[in-house]
């Protein structure tokens, strides 16, 4: 690029970019093997086997169940 300053915003933006990503893998692995774990498999198979969720997508959906499940609880 000509401008300087245009082609620092790109290469900033380039490594932000490569940072969430490498960053996403690494909680994506750590989740995979999380949703192995005795507590979490069976709940976490069952998930997974829906059409377009991922064992991320079922850990999400896990944590905000009981989360909720949790504050009914507590709110009772």
């Amino acid at each position: 690029m000509a401008d300087p300053t245009a082609q620092q915003t790109l290469d900033c933006y380039k490594e932000r970019v490569k940072r969430a990503v490498d960053e996403k893998k690494d909680l994506e692995s750590k989740v995979e093997s999380q949703s192995e774990q005795p507590r979490w498999k069976p709940t976490m198979d069952v998930l997974s086997c829906m059409k377009g969720i991922d064992v991320v997508i079922s850990a999400v959906s896990v944590s905000v169940f009981f989360t909720v499940q949790l504050n009914a609880t507590t709110d009772s």
